[in-house]
């Protein structure tokens, strides 16, 4: 913008205060000082994520669950059909999910710490079992239900009762 060089940079802040692109008040500690811890712990947490992608005992478990060769479902092509730990059908190798067996944030107690994270999330082969998409989502669900629950009993407002007492 042409004119943003005459404007002091007091009032170029209130602009963009204003404008609720950028918010002056946050602590940005990271990244030269452009990122905030949130930010941060994000791009962490997705660096590590795309890295189990080449954690070969993630990918040894679902082909340990190979079964046999068969129809796929939906194409009727010959296929590598793997049996789903939870459910005991069998699916093609692409809708197979490698799932951790003991999460990788525990529901219960939420995020300790991240030498507990990441060894959870790279753990061997035997931290990991194959299940089909469906399978998956229920189990993904039924974890984020318990650490929704776990949340709301953490931060559940004190009763009037207390208040009154305390």
């Amino acid at each position: 913008m042409f004119f943003s060089k005459f404007l002091t940079t007091t009032t170029m802040r209130k602009a963009i205060k204003k404008s609720g692109r950028v918010r002056t008040d946050l602590q940005r500690p990271h990244c030269g000082g452009q990122w905030t811890r949130a930010r941060f712990r994000s791009f962490i947490v997705s660096a590590l994520r795309s890295a189990t992608l080449r954690w070969g005992p993630k990918w040894a478990c679902i082909d340990k669950a190979f079964v046999r060769l068969g129809p796929n479902p939906r194409t009727g092509r010959m296929c590598k059909l793997h049996r789903c730990t939870s459910c005991a059908e069998l699916f093609p190798k692409g809708d197979m999910k490698a799932d951790h067996i003991l999460p990788v944030i525990d529901p219960v107690e939420g995020f300790v710490g991240w030498d507990s994270y990441i060894s959870r999330m790279f753990c061997e082969a035997d931290g990991w079992q194959a299940l089909c998409g469906p399978c998956h989502d229920r189990k993904t669900a039924a974890e984020r239900a318990m650490r929704d629950g776990a949340l709301k009993i953490v931060c559940a407002p004190r009763s009037r009762q207390t208040k009154e007492k305390g």
